[in-house]
């Protein structure tokens, strides 16, 4: 298996932003997700523009946690990590989002990831 990457503390703060986790858990999460390849991170000239994590099960990548800050949420930022995704995994059909502790009477719906890429 690949070696974790030794997260920068950038990327630790950004994700705290959104997550009540501590510091040890976003490093223990997300070194795993990164050893899968399962983690991407769009970047632009102010730093972190936006993080995902998601799990690959068959064709559809199960997104765990999608970070975009906020002034980029209206800017492709969402494409570019999808894109990012579907190249390490070119398989993949289809994405989901698992919200169900959030939205516990919300059906589950997967979404086609190519007409996401095409803006459809």
């Amino acid at each position: 298996m690949p070696q974790t990457l030794p997260l920068s503390t950038e990327l630790v703060d950004f994700i705290l932003q959104f997550k009540a986790w501590s510091p040890v858990e976003v490093r223990k999460v997300i070194n795993f997700h990164i050893e899968w390849e399962t983690f991407s991170v769009v970047r632009d000239e102010k730093g972190i523009a936006g993080a995902v994590r998601f799990n690959v099960v068959g064709e559809c990548a199960h997104v765990l946690d999608l970070f975009v800050r906020p002034d980029m949420e209206r800017r492709n930022v969402i494409k570019l990590l999808a894109a990012r995704a579907w190249h390490k995994f070119p398989y993949v059909r289809f994405f989901k989002f698992e919200r169900e502790s959030k939205y516990p009477g919300r059906r589950p719906r997967a979404y086609s990831l190519a007409k996401l890429l095409k803006g459809k």
